[in-house]
Formats: C-alpha cells, sequence, structure tokens
C-alpha cells in the first residue's frame, strides 16, 4: 500500500512541477500586435523630419574626438537609422568610415542620442522608415 501510495504521490507531484514550468512558459511570452506593421520604409508620402534644427543640434552635441584633433584628421562618418512610428531612433548603422574609429562612434553617438523625430506618414499612418545622415568633422 505505501508503495503505491508514493507512487501516486510522485506522479502528482510531478505534474504539478509541469504545469509550474508551463506556467512560467506563458508569463515569459512577449505579446505582439499581428496586425502592427514592421515594414521598415525607405520612401513615404511625408518623410521624417526632426522636430528642432538639426545644425543647431549637431553643433551643440558633437564633440570633436581628441585624438582625431591631434592628428589634424577630417571627414565625415555616414550613418544609417530607422525613424520609428513613435518618432524614436533606432538600428543606428555605420555605413561609411570618416577615416577614424573616434570620429565614427562620435557620429553613431550623436545620432542614437537625437530626440524623437516627427514620423513619417504613410496612407495616413506613422511608419517605419530608414534614413542616412553624414556627421562631418573639419578643422577651421
Amino acid at each position: 500500500m505505501k508503495k503505491y501510495f508514493l507512487v501516486l504521490l510522485l506522479s502528482l507531484t510531478a505534474g504539478i512541477i509541469s504545469a509550474q514550468v508551463d506556467t512560467m512558459r506563458v508569463m515569459d511570452a512577449t505579446v505582439t500586435d499581428p496586425n502592427a506593421d514592421t515594414t521598415v520604409y525607405s520612401n513615404v508620402e511625408q518623410m521624417p523630419a526632426p522636430a528642432y534644427q538639426m545644425g543647431a543640434y549637431f553643433s551643440k552635441n558633437v564633440k570633436y574626438p581628441q585624438d582625431a584633433k591631434m592628428a589634424h584628421q577630417q571627414g565625415t562618418s555616414y550613418i544609417s537609422f530607422v525613424v520609428e512610428a513613435d518618432g524614436s531612433i533606432s538600428n543606428v548603422t555605420l555605413v561609411k568610415s570618416a577615416g577614424t574609429a573616434s570620429m565614427d562612434r562620435e557620429a553613431m553617438r550623436v545620432i542614437t542620442a537625437m530626440p524623437k523625430w516627427n514620423p513619417g506618414m504613410q496612407s495616413g499612418k506613422a511608419v517605419r522608415v530608414k534614413m542616412m545622415q553624414g556627421v562631418k568633422f573639419s578643422l577651421l
């Protein structure tokens, strides 16, 4: 009798543990909107635009890397990024180097830190749009 009781107890315990594991998996699952448009456009009816003056933003925020300045290096880093449907910046990628890693890192830092833009619009709906921006480093 004790043997049958022990087998029954172990079976019930295994079932409870299994149910807890399944419950944890469900809790960890990410809920996504199946109707959300994840397409990244390159051209839309109304292109994204910053809600601020880009020239002033770059003048205020770009810090010329000291090593590049000391070596009198100049150049332009070309950075691609996505303006999300909410205007935030994502997927920041170096497309063409300015010639030094420090200038490229600074360009990517400044692009990543940009405030939200006015998003691109397609058929009256805010959408994700891929953009490119050059960040020029020049000594006067």
